[in-house]
């Protein structure tokens, strides 16, 4: 009906006419559904330039006089028009469970979205709520106050039959995508989740951002991501260091029983379990020698010292991605792991996670995706300086995650020069 401003500029001033006509006879619930309707148009449609100075002053006279009927619908109305001057109208249609609700006057809907290991926050959305929106009421809740820091979380939406995870975008508005998974009968969640590492953790934060932190960083150790062996051998330290982990880790559950074996094997790392310095037995002894010293600590003071311990390791923070082959020299033909964090990006031994190559942020000019001539997905990164440069290319079907990483860590590194 609205797709051009001539149709925006008709049913704007249609309506406006109905409502002074409606206020001048005292109809003031059907006035109150014309504001609603103005609301909805405000969330989906655009207006002429011309037509705009004139539509912005009718909404700011009614919404900056609280004597005035209709001054918080109005005031509503101005939010969402500058919304949708700014990021475009909604794109989808708005589902009937929506439509309903705004023509009844309910502005907001509580959204669910979960934490990494499973603990939802519940904020109000909006027609208007993009996805920074949200991330932002997320990161307050976490007691995340500079924007710079918020940018280094985001959205995803999980598609449960699939399993599938998908990235939102900063701009999106959350009811059009939500409606349109809900039209396709997809079951679905959200998730918020930290996206890269460039500032360090809070250890004086809320408890609700350290459990956050604390279950975020716990697969990638699990995994075996962040330990380095040296062709499967264990430095005696580090080995003990490991061992104080899986204590402050079981202590972190509040168990107050002494671990069995078992217990233990699933608090190990997986690439320890394959190394050959220490047996179960001397695993366990480790263990209940260090659950003794942390006995008077709580549980969120072992997933703070869990944290503390882990972000002095030189992994700690990364994003990790399996290569199946790079033209680095030292490694042509074979499958790496790719680590990229604030330092620069890492070509990992695929078994021992030591480092073979490292680029620096700063060396890094460029990168481009592309596919090869064998139907091969691709991602070229072109390092170093005006004088000298070359190009690494990476086999991966990852390439788009990667590049963006890559860029979301540069912009940042400059804003803070900037800042300087």
């Amino acid at each position: 009906m609205c797709s051009n401003d001539n149709g925006w500029y008709d049913t704007k001033c249609t309506l406006f006419k109905m409502y002074t006509f409606l206020l001048t006879f005292v109809y003031r619930d059907s006035c109150q559904k014309g504001w609603r309707l103005i609301s909805i148009m405000t969330s989906w449609f655009e207006c002429s330039e011309k037509f705009r100075p004139y539509l912005v002053k009718y909404l700011q006279t009614i919404a900056t006089n609280r004597d005035l009927p209709n001054n918080a619908v109005a005031k509503m109305c101005l939010l969402n028009l500058r919304k949708t001057l700014r990021f475009g109208g909604r794109t989808n249609v708005p589902s009937a469970q929506e439509l309903l609700a705004l023509t009844e006057g309910r502005v907001s809907k509580r959204q669910r979205v979960m934490l990494p290991g499973g603990n939802p926050v519940i904020i109000n959305v909006k027609p208007t709520t993009i996805t920074m929106d949200l991330i932002e009421e997320v990161c307050l809740q976490l007691g995340i106050e500079k924007q710079i820091e918020m940018e280094e979380y985001a959205l995803f939406y999980i598609i449960e039959r699939e399993r599938q995870f998908c990235q939102m975008g900063s701009d999106e508005y959350i009811f059009d995508v939500t409606t349109d998974l809900q039209n396709r009968q997809e079951s679905f969640s959200l998730l918020f989740q930290r996206l890269s590492w460039f500032f360090p953790i809070k250890f004086d934060a809320p408890e609700s951002y350290i459990e956050l932190m604390f279950q975020q960083t716990l697969p990638d150790y699990f995994d075996g991501f962040l330990v380095i062996t040296d062709n499967s051998y264990l430095e005696p330290e580090h080995a003990n260091l490991i061992g104080k982990l899986a204590a402050l880790k079981f202590k972190s559950d509040d168990k107050v029983h002494m671990p069995t074996g078992q217990e233990i094997r699933e608090l190990l790392p997986r690439n320890v379990l394959k190394t050959h310095e220490l047996g179960p037995s001397q695993w366990i002894n480790m263990v209940h020698d260090h659950l003794q010293v942390i006995s008077r600590l709580s549980p969120t003071q072992c997933k703070i010292e869990f944290l503390e311990i882990l972000s002095h390791w030189r992994l700690f923070g990364s994003t990790f991605f399996r290569i199946q082959q790079a033209t680095e020299p030292s490694l042509y033909g074979q499958q790496c792991l790719l680590a990229v964090n604030k330092e620069g990006v890492y070509f990992l031994h695929h078994e021992t996670n030591s480092p073979v190559v490292r680029y620096n942020m700063s060396d890094i000019l460029s990168t481009r995706r592309g596919r090869s001539e064998g139907g091969k997905n691709y991602l070229e990164i072109k390092c170093g300086n005006l004088m000298m440069q070359k190009i690494v290319r990476l086999e991966t079907d990852q390439g788009t995650e990667i590049a963006s990483l890559i860029g979301q860590y540069i912009q940042v590194m400059n804003t803070m020069k900037g800042q300087k």
